[in-house]
């Protein structure tokens, strides 16, 4: 705890690097919601969509 009180910055990066994690995981998330969605339209043939 004292180390960090003493160096601002260090913690500041940690920080940093959690919200980064934390949209990567987000980011992972969204694609594979996405892909699932797409294989969904795909194995569902939808005539409005290919005209």
């Amino acid at each position: 705890m004292q180390e960090v009180k003493n160096q601002p910055c260090s913690s500041i990066k940690v920080e940093k690097q959690r919200v980064q994690r934390k949209k990567e995981l987000l980011n992972r998330k969204k694609k594979n919601l996405f892909a699932l969605w797409q294989q969904e339209l795909l194995s569902y043939p939808q005539p409005q969509l290919m005209s």
